[in-house]
């Protein structure tokens, strides 16, 4: 038994050596949190976060954990086994709880998804440039918002550009589907085999209220 606890000590600080991921996320990973996902104890981290640790299964899908919010998990539990066009399929969602001495229990919470393909550094570029770097809400929903010769002519590239065109989807598929992605930026975004776009990192994720594509273009793009 003390061999297996410190192996799993020893895993933990080298996983976070190697890829900086929240410590305080690591700290709560529990041995039968692993199990529970199919999540091998020693596993690298693929992704860090400051409220978060993304890890490859042993069926080679996608497992997030995350301390909060509790609200975008309660969202995503919902389309556990559903096909949503916007997000990737999610094969199962758990909730842990941490006891902590003298404090009051915590919670852990974990999500299985399917892999999607990143982008690539040529479609990263991309979205840096064309929507970091631009205001898609005044392009997409305020026609003549930034009415000058230039913008027109970046509008027109990025609406005859593949990608641009599968952002727009994304957005319009999002908002049809009653969610909002708090945090939509180049890293957070990823590739079906079918070659549609999707939003990952699910704990962004919330329904939408008042005029959702507003809220999603304008306040979650960053």
């Amino acid at each position: 038994m003390l061999l297996i606890v410190d192996i799993y000590k020893i895993a933990h600080k080298i996983a976070r050596e190697m890829t900086g991921a929240s410590e305080v996320v690591f700290r709560r990973i529990k041995p039968e949190m692993y199990e529970a996902m199919d999540v091998e104890m020693t596993t690298t981290p693929m992704a860090k976060g400051s409220s978060s640790a993304v890890f490859e299964n042993r069926k080679g899908n996608i497992v997030s954990f995350f301390l909060h919010p509790k609200s975008s998990f309660d969202v995503v539990k919902e389309f556990v086994g559903k096909d949503l066009s916007s997000l990737p399929k999610i094969f199962q969602a758990k909730e842990f709880k941490i006891e902590r001495a003298h404090e009051k229990p915590a919670y852990m919470y974990a999500i299985e998804m399917e892999k999607l393909q990143p982008l690539d550094i040529e479609e990263q570029w991309y979205f840096h440039e064309f929507v970091n770097d631009m205001s898609i809400y005044d392009w997409y929903l305020e026609p003549g918002g930034l009415n000058t010769p230039k913008s027109e002519k970046k509008k027109q590239e990025f609406m005859n550009d593949p990608f641009g065109r599968e952002m727009v989807d994304l957005i319009e598929r999002l908002t049809k589907e009653g969610l909002v992605h708090r945090d939509l930026h180049r890293e957070n975004i990823a590739w079906t085999r079918e070659g549609k776009l999707k939003a990952i990192d699910l704990q962004s994720i919330d329904k939408k209220m008042g005029d959702p594509i507003a809220q999603t273009i304008k306040s979650q793009i960053g």
